[in-house]
């Protein structure tokens, strides 16, 4: 994965919205679309972020629950902050309205052993029985509460799509609006397991930009409904 992290990070920011949204597992109900005199979407390293922008965005993601809560009767993990991890990333996307963050998700390396001590390209592919090879891991999908029905989400997996690689996420069973929001946007919903690292089941979603739909045989059907505790 070393030569698509390299080119993420060599690019530059990108200033406009995309014009139209990519392809998806099941076409999204139609949006308003986003006025380009107040939104503008963004894909930057986060050392090419401001303190105080990143930690607006930061505070998009914490209007959120955590995807990764310690587990019940055992010592927790020290969690890093929203700030940190979003630091740790390979490059973050954010969407503003008149220049202040309004949505934001983030892509890092899942090569990497992350401060829970699994590596999660390994970890979910043995939890799922879904190999994840090759794909960059969505860390963070968060639209402020506001602002969501608005196309964000969609705009948000238009720019991440125009990276033109697969990517994969993995979210706690408690966070319904993400869930919602990712069945909206288009992603494909993989497995819910359990996770020794989580309090809670997670879900692994899967978003196939730059690969045939089928690649990996049979798509699971999308449920109905989710068994979000």
């Amino acid at each position: 994965m070393r030569n698509l992290f390299e080119s993420i990070n060599k690019m530059d920011a990108a200033l406009v919205l995309c014009e139209a949204i990519g392809d998806t597992q099941e076409a999204p109900a139609e949006q308003p679309s986003l006025d380009p005199e107040r939104f503008k979407a963004y894909v930057k390293s986060p050392s090419d972020i401001e303190e105080g922008t990143l930690r607006d965005i930061a505070a998009v993601i914490d209007g959120k629950n955590d995807i990764t809560p310690p587990p019940d009767n055992t010592v927790p993990v020290a969690t890093p902050s929203t700030v940190d991890r979003l630091l740790n990333s390979v490059t973050i996307v954010y969407i503003t309205d008149n220049d202040f963050p309004v949505a934001a998700a983030n892509l890092i390396d899942p090569t990497r052993e992350d401060y829970r001590g699994v590596v999660p390209i390994k970890y979910y592919s043995l939890l799922s029985g879904y190999n994840l090879d090759g794909r960059v891991q969505q860390e963070f999908f968060a639209v402020a509460e506001e602002y969501r029905n608005h196309g964000l989400g969609e705009e948000l997996r238009a720019q991440i799509n125009a990276l033109d690689t697969p990517t994969f996420i993995v979210v706690d069973t408690t966070d319904k609006d993400c869930i919602e929001g990712l069945a909206k946007s288009g992603y494909q919903f993989i497995a819910q397991v359990d996770d020794e690292t989580a309090k809670y089941p997670v879900q692994l979603w899967v978003d196939n930009a730059g690969e045939e739909p089928n690649e990996q045989g049979e798509e699971p059907e999308v449920p109905d409904s989710f068994d979000v505790i």
